[in-house]
């Protein structure tokens, strides 16, 4: 029982090891990212629509400031390479973005049901699947860009298409947090055991199974407010930093916006939420440690994200009155 102990300690090891040299990368990819928005005009950015260029720094826009780390740097790069060196979209034309989307979706179910199992193999496939998954989320956006002509990552407001695919993303993360709940229900519910052993012969006593379910629900609750508060934030910051004004004093009080340390704080913050906190749970599953982190993590997020939603908005009817001269709609 001890080397095995002993082999697992090992293996979480190498993923802490594995995900603090990603955590560096992305500190540095953050730094470099905020010393170019700093000489970066998003009304600029959109002129440019070269589809041959691979660059996380250009051209910049709202919708992928606020995207998460994983997806900014690994994901959507990788996707992005792929469809230019395989001309997927152009190749295979009829396999359309909505396609794609059932795909990932179809994929989630095989994901519940490995996060699931009482073998933590199963569970860390499981979680590769999960990566799977959000890669074809982003290729399914790539490839609808590439046929559709536009090559900026931005928002599309009221169509299907994407309308689908975020449907079945989200449908993705409520999947795998219906299938971590099976298990820790499984695994920890006062239906199986009363004490759970901690090692070195000490036991504590196993969350209900109410518990459980009840946590995993407020994750999930937590997961969907944010979508819809960061939604809902890059919809007025695009109207605000992305639109061309035609009164020079306007575009200048724009540009000193978008380069104020205070924007950057929130869109960087927002990068810690929403997708990014199905990677952690990804991270809680691959360590074996996925009561701890949920039972933990809401006593965190969920103070920081009222907070943070709390002082987005302020900022929002704060950048209002100085472009618009007060004339906020919500």
């Amino acid at each position: 029982m001890a080397p095995c102990f002993h082999y697992f300690r090992e293996e979480n090891a190498v993923i802490l090891f594995v995900c603090s040299v990603i955590a560096v990368y992305y500190i540095i990819m953050d730094i470099i990212l905020y010393q170019t928005l700093h000489n970066t005009s998003l009304v600029k950015e959109a002129a440019i629509d070269d589809p041959s260029v691979f660059s996380p720094f250009h051209p910049l826009t709202i919708r992928l400031l606020v995207l998460d780390q994983t997806n900014h740097y690994i994901i959507r790069p990788s996707t992005e390479v792929f469809n230019y060196m395989t001309n997927f979209s152009s190749m295979f034309s009829f396999i359309s973005p909505n396609i794609i989307s059932a795909t990932h979706a179809v994929v989630s179910i095989v994901v519940g049901k490995m996060v699931s199992s009482d073998n933590l193999r199963h569970r860390r496939m499981g979680a590769f699947l999960f990566e799977l998954r959000t890669w074809l989320v982003s290729f399914a956006g790539v490839v609808y860009r590439s046929q559709a002509g536009r090559p900026i990552f931005s928002s599309f407001h009221g169509l299907y298409g994407t309308t689908h695919n975020s449907v079945c993303d989200m449908l993705g993360g409520v999947v795998l947090c219906v299938g971590v709940a099976v298990y820790v229900v499984r695994h920890y519910g006062s239906r199986r055991t009363n004490d759970v052993s901690i090692g070195n012969g000490l036991y504590v006593q196993a969350p209900r199974n109410c518990v459980i379910v009840f946590n995993i629900f407020l994750y999930v609750l937590l997961v969907v407010l944010s979508y819809g508060f960061l939604a809902y934030f890059i919809m007025h910051l695009e109207r605000f930093l992305e639109k061309p004004f035609h009164d020079p004093q306007l575009t200048t009080v724009q540009t000193t916006l978008l380069h104020s340390s205070a924007t950057w704080l929130f869109l960087w913050m927002w990068r810690f939420f929403t997708q990014q906190m199905f990677q952690y749970l990804v991270i809680a599953i691959a360590m074996d440690k996925i009561w701890d982190y949920v039972s933990t993590a809401l006593y965190f997020f969920y103070p920081t994200v009222i907070i943070l939603m709390s002082m987005c908005y302020v900022y929002i009817v704060h950048m209002n009155s100085i472009i618009l001269g007060g004339e906020f709609t919500s």
